[in-house]
């Protein structure tokens, strides 16, 4: 397991870097495992305990090694600890605002603005991130829209060549056919007028 810094809390950024996990993963954890439930200071701000941090790397073992599907590590999780689980929502309870922002004294306290713009940051950035990959689906299908397109043109082409050679052909022989139907004519006007070769 990681080192973990002997403290009573840690911030995001510090639980991230901890269990090397980014935090818009640690945001999903907490909506999925009802064991992750962290408890925010007085400024909104989320701070953890050591008991979060190795129950994260605990998940992240659970998904990334054993290959848990979340429901599976959820279950897991739930037999293993529930009456720990249950222990740490009563403390939660008991405690809703820790004063970390107003403690004086305390190293870590204020814990300023910085951290909620980057929390901001890190959800636009996600957001940002699965806008991207649908532009990126979209662009995919454009591309494919147009291959079926120019295919479509290059038949229709084919097809319009083929057309106006058939055409064409039929022209020529309606040209010939004129040019027999003239000479039987001339042919037959010869016959009545007595011009026929051995004819006085």
């Amino acid at each position: 397991m990681p080192e973990i810094p002997d403290k009573t809390f840690y911030r995001l950024g510090e639980v991230c870097q901890a269990t090397d996990t980014q935090p818009y993963v640690l945001r999903f954890w907490e909506s999925e495992f009802p064991q992750l439930a962290n408890v925010r200071t007085r400024n909104g701000q989320r701070v953890y305990s050591r008991e979060d941090i190795e129950l994260i790397l605990r998940i992240k073992r659970l998904l990334y090694e054993e290959e848990y599907t979340i429901a599976d590590a959820r279950k897991a999780l739930e037999s293993a600890s529930a009456s720990t689980a249950a222990g740490r929502r009563a403390r939660a309870e008991k405690q809703p605002a820790l004063p970390l922002a107003s403690a004086p004294g305390d190293a870590e306290a204020p814990i300023d603005e910085a951290d909620a713009r980057v929390s901001a940051l890190e959800s636009k950035l996600a957001e940002l991130r699965c806008r991207y990959d649908d532009a990126v689906r979209e662009i995919a299908t454009l591309k494919s829209a147009e291959a079926e397109l120019a295919q479509a043109r290059a038949a229709l082409e084919a097809s319009d060549a083929a057309r106006r050679a058939e055409r064409d052909r039929a022209l020529r022989v309606a040209d010939r056919l004129e040019e027999v139907a003239a000479a039987l004519e001339a042919l037959g006007a010869g016959r009545a007028r007595g011009d026929e070769p051995g004819v006085s």
